[in-house]
């Protein structure tokens, strides 16, 4: 055992040449460097035909897959090239100490090969991974990248995901489903508030009429009875969840003040009534001034 150990190492100190490793250092950049072009690429295109966005994007992991994998295998036979007694001499002395040091490299290898293969998901994607929820933005050979709602860039092993559940928002589609609650006092006449709620989603700048809007109703107890409405509509783009979230949320509230189903400045919202008047108002107090103009609306933001 000893002796197939010295001799894997003398084997290995003559394939392991100074000249060697710099060739290898060469491939590895220009890999690096073709597979962040395509992705740069793949991003530009994705931006120009925003509708197949997602099926632009989920080339990125295989196209990166691809190029390290023939990388890897071009440095090892046609740079160090080595023989058959080499490799019988390596994996008899060295394979159990080699499996010890790249065992979490082998494993989110396998991991990146996992997902690829399964696709529980897939670039642009919304996803929740254990506490972790946002859009896929890259699919490594080590590990996933997500983007949460606050911004947060997290990364996690592909080694962990595999082994765990996964929930996909979109499964590859531009639409998402999103939950807003809305609570209102328990005696609220029920068929009044599905008419607002509906409307409250049907008439966003967001929502994607193509699917349904369901309303749900619900007895609460939270310090006292309440009555829950919940609003489930579909987003245009995955990357508008936040905006449509909030925008559903406050037409539904300023619409059931109007309907009196709120008191008047709830949650610092009021019926466009009062927003008007006190409008006329202001301006009719100081001749000349400008009234504000209008928000424009948010423009989809642009991955890279």
């Amino acid at each position: 055992m000893v002796i197939e150990q010295d001799m894997g190492i003398t084997k290995l100190r003559e394939i392991i040449t100074p000249g060697r490793v710099t060739e290898s250092v060469v491939v590895l950049f220009f890999a690096w460097l073709v597979v962040h072009l395509i992705n740069i690429v793949l991003g530009k295109l994705a931006d120009r035909w925003s509708r197949y966005r997602l099926r632009i994007l989920q080339f990125a992991p295989i196209v990166s897959t691809l190029v390290w994998s023939l990388s890897i295998v071009f440095i090892i036979f046609f740079i160090f090239q080595p023989d058959e007694t080499t490799v019988a001499a390596l994996l008899g002395g060295s394979a159990i100490a080699i499996g010890l040091a790249f065992q979490d490299t082998l494993k989110n290898f396998l991991g990146a090969l996992t997902i690829l293969m399964d696709q529980p998901f897939q670039v642009g994607d919304k996803v929740e991974i254990g506490p972790y929820y946002g859009e896929v933005v890259s699919i490594g050979m080590r590990s996933v990248k997500l983007v949460t709602n606050e911004d947060s860039l997290v990364t996690v092993p592909n080694s962990v995901i595999v082994n765990q559940s996964v929930s996909n928002a979109n499964n590859g589609d531009l639409d998402c489903q999103v939950v807003a609650d809305v609570y209102l006092p328990a005696h609220t006449d029920v068929t009044v508030i599905e008419e607002l709620a509906w409307e409250a989603a049907a008439t966003s700048p967001y929502v994607y009429l193509e699917k349904p809007i369901m309303i749900r109703i619900a007895d609460e107890f939270k310090e006292r009875p309440l009555t829950r409405v919940r609003i489930k509509a579909y987003v245009l783009d995955v990357r508008l969840e936040t905006l449509f979230h909030s925008d559903v949320s406050k037409r539904a509230k300023r619409a059931f003040i109007e309907a009196g189903l709120l008191p008047p400045g709830f949650g610092g919202l009021e019926s466009d009534a009062s927003a008007q008047s006190r409008r006329g108002s202001s301006s009719s107090a100081t001749p000349g001034s400008r009234a504000p103009s209008p928000r424009q609306r948010p423009s989809v933001p642009k991955t890279n």
